[in-house]
């Protein structure tokens, strides 16, 4: 089957056939009803003459041929009129009937007997089609013969046959005008399409900031499919642009440690140095690669929950045990910095989650928690379960975060930059991989945080 390229010319050819299919079943509507129309009035005028002339004959007056021809005259519409006796011998009938009209015994006797008009059909070697209105003539209540009343259908086929021509010449006729004024029509609806079309080919990755669909009308559907594809242009800029700065970030914090690694390097190379010197220099060269290879694993980490948002596995996760055992993971750091980390939950919370994401998360929070928490401080966890969600808290009695940059903390590579936290390392990767594993348990996260006076994280994740 071919299929029309454009749709201006679907449109138009699905609108003509849907116009012919119409057209034909009030043609045939109007042609079949017509047809009824007028031979229900041929039966209904032959059926009234029949009694008139059955009620208005003398059977005892013998020229009955004069009476049926006087009143046939006095009558508009051309009809036959033949009378016969009750043996079916013609007796009278009028002058423009020259063969005899048929009375079947059958039909006799029935007419006899019933005293009625019956409406019969005959094919008139002469006439052609006629239609018979069989009848009886009464005298006194009494039943002296059998009149019937004709007339040929030449006059009904007359009135179809141009009902006939004027629907083959009004349906072409109308299908014509239809095709013309749907061409013009079709062409001022299909005119905006063609417009976006235009505009749409033009926009590029380098114009998302500025180009944007033209909105004819924002109140029609095209309208509202422009804005849903000006809306979509937007998401896609705030895509690009966010890989742009994330390539950018990426790139600048790989740059530093590279180029510091390679500054001691040839330093190094340039002139002979002692084991001490030449150790000093190795210790900062692993330093670096440490952050490096920190920064990889965080941006795989990232890649890998990116395209895990469709297919996450999860399972039934002892939370309590979970907690517990991060914490675990710190207590060299922990006791090393004489930090305090409560969690008294021990009743056991269960979550169906992702068990290593799960983990990350636990172990990124707790871990911005005791970097930026003095020594000598305190770090709590709290662990609480309601009927639709489960509830993760962390607080620590660190720096703190000004309420400007709270907004910012879950950007990749961002960093709240004083001169206070300078020195703490990190890549500003740590939150970003929080949010994400919350987005993909649907769940929230909340920061609350005074500056000078520590941090409470909150994280909400939802029940499946």
């Amino acid at each position: 089957m071919i299929r029309a390229r454009s749709i201006r010319t679907r449109v138009l050819s699905w609108f003509v056939l849907a116009l012919f299919i119409v057209l034909m079943l009030s043609a045939l509507s109007f042609y079949f009803f017509m047809r009824n129309v007028l031979y229900s009035d041929a039966e209904r005028l032959v059926r009234d003459k029949n009694f008139a002339v059955g009620g208005w004959i003398n059977f005892d007056i013998k020229d009955i041929n004069y009476q049926v021809n006087d009143y046939q005259q006095s009558q508009e519409s051309a009809i036959f009129i033949q009378v016969t006796d009750l043996n079916r011998k013609v007796i009278g009938r009028t002058d423009n009937l020259k063969a005899p009209l048929p009375i079947p015994k059958a039909l006799a006797d029935s007419l006899y007997k019933l005293d009625n008009v019956v409406i019969t059909r005959y094919q008139s070697p002469r006439y052609g089609a006629m239609l018979l209105a069989n009848g009886t003539g009464v005298v006194d209540g009494r039943i002296c013969g059998f009149v019937q009343v004709a007339m040929q259908e030449r006059e009904i086929t007359k009135t179809l046959d141009s009902v006939t021509r004027w629907i083959s010449v009004s349906i072409p006729v109308l299908l014509l005008l239809s095709l013309l004024i749907g061409l013009f029509l079709t062409r001022k609806l299909i005119k905006p399409f063609a417009v976006i079309s235009e505009s749409a080919q033009r926009i590029s990755i380098k114009e998302l900031n500025e180009s944007r669909l033209p909105v004819i009308n924002p109140q029609d559907e095209l309208g509202k499919l422009t804005i849903a594809i000006n809306q979509l242009l937007d998401r896609l800029n705030e895509a690009v642009n966010s890989q742009q700065q994330f390539v950018a970030d990426a790139a600048h914090e790989l740059r530093t440690p590279l180029a510091i690694i390679q500054g001691e390097i040839e330093i190094t190379l340039r002139m002979p140095h002692d084991i001490e010197e030449y150790r000093h220099t190795l210790n900062s060269n692993l330093e670096e690669v440490h952050r490096l290879s920190a920064i990889t694993e965080n941006l795989i980490a990232l890649t890998r929950l990116d395209s895990s948002k469709r297919a996450l596995e999860k399972e039934d996760l002892n939370l309590t045990e979970m907690v517990q055992l991060v914490i675990d993971r710190f207590l060299t750091v922990l006791h090393g910095r004489q930090i305090t980390c409560s969690f008294s939950q021990t009743e056991p919370i269960y979550f169906i989650g992702n068990k290593a994401c799960l983990q990350q998360l636990l172990m990124n929070l707790l871990d911005n928690a005791i970097k930026y928490s003095p020594d000598g401080s305190s770090v709590f966890i709290t662990l609480q379960q309601d009927c639709d969600d489960v509830k993760i808290s962390i607080i620590d009695e660190g720096i703190g975060i000004p309420s400007a940059e709270i907004p910012f903390i879950f950007n990749r590579f961002y960093r709240v930059d004083k001169s206070r936290s300078s020195q703490i390392k990190g890549s500003g990767l740590g939150l970003a991989i929080v949010k994400s594993i919350v987005d993909l348990h649907q769940g929230t996260i909340e920061v609350k945080s005074e500056d000078g006076k520590g941090t409470v994280v909150m994280v909400s994740l939802l029940k499946c």
